[in-house]
């Protein structure tokens, strides 16, 4: 069986395989294999392809970023090779994960969901971010378990700043605990998310402009309101990811006014307008050294024992220097 993993709303993608991993463990007992990018060739997915766990023939392979950090090359190489060694080996299980969206007009892209279908349909469909009506349910529906109510326009309020289902969970945890038992404009005050991500936005701006005191300030403001680490650097993640979306649009169309560009290349106007000045700073090769240095404090945070605080301030200070 292979399964496929992907969307703008990488939360979700997470909190899926989360799950699967919890119900193997549980249920099959078999072994887990986590194969990163950088450190994985045909030569070693053949390997567990073809391999036993040590206590159980069944297999989970999860393999992570394949596509998003190394091309479509290597799912060229890599999805021949578990087709067919999945025909003599059904026990096994392969997972892509994929921290981003795809493009589905790629033939190798349709080839790969079209390996993931079951029962005529796509085993785990794009985690595309939620809309507006998803974001209230949820918001009202585990208030109302916890027994607090929440007034239309901070309802209204709260669903238009949040972006991705992360912010959500963060935000519904704020709520939950917090004493008031009606939820009003006044009690979102103290800690909106749209102040988060504005706070989000100025950190980026200090970095493109290389204020480097006033990005690690902005950091610091940013950890201290209780904003977690890995929230900041997806956001990061985020901003190159508009950033270079937003240029390529602008390549050929250089006149085009930040609601065309937010249609043309699917994001939300709010995070189009905001980016756009970092964007138009930015060149092509800055853009590179900035998602090298994100993705090797993405890599530190997996396996140094350093603080998560400490690598994101190094990397604050390396894209703003």
């Amino acid at each position: 069986m292979i399964m496929l993993l992907y969307g703008k709303d990488t939360s979700r993608s997470l909190q899926k395989l989360a799950e699967i991993r919890f119900d193997f463990t549980e249920k099959v007992r078999g072994e887990i294999v986590i194969l990163e990018n950088e450190t994985t060739s045909c030569d070693t997915l053949r390997h567990h392809l073809q391999t036993d766990g040590l206590f159980s023939s069944d297999k989970l392979i999860i393999i992570k970023n394949v596509i998003t950090d190394g091309g479509i090359q290597n799912l060229r190489e890599f999805l021949p090779l578990i087709k067919t060694s999945l025909i003599t080996a059904p026990q096994i299980k392969v997972i892509f994960f994929e921290r981003d969206v795809l493009d589905a007009k790629h033939a190798l892209i349709k080839e790969l969901i079209a390996a993931t279908v079951l029962d005529g349909k796509e085993h785990y469909p794009e985690h595309a971010p939620l809309n507006q009506k998803e974001v209230c349910d949820a918001i009202a529906r585990e208030l109302a378990n916890a027994g607090k109510t929440i007034e239309p326009d901070a309802l209204s309020m709260l669903a238009r700043a949040i972006t991705d289902s992360f912010l959500l969970a963060s935000e519904l945890n704020k709520l939950l605990h917090a004493e008031a038992r009606h939820i009003t404009k006044d009690v979102l005050s103290e800690l909106s998310p749209r102040d988060i991500n504005d706070s989000i936005f100025q950190l980026t701006d200090a970095i493109s402009g290389h204020r480097a005191h006033d990005a690690l300030s902005m950091l610091a403001r940013l950890l201290k309101r209780g904003s977690e680490p890995l929230y900041v650097l997806a956001m990061l993640h985020r901003h190159a990811r508009i950033i270079t979306k937003i240029n390529s649009y602008l390549d050929e169309n250089p006149r085009a006014r930040p609601e065309e560009i937010a249609g043309a290349i699917k994001e939300h106007p709010f995070a189009v307008k905001k980016t756009l000045p970092s964007a138009r700073q930015i060149s092509k090769s800055a853009t590179i050294t900035l998602y090298e240095n994100l993705l090797e404090t993405d890599r530190c945070i997996k396996k140094s024992a350093a603080s998560k605080e400490a690598l994101l301030a190094r990397l604050v200070c390396k894209m703003s220097g």
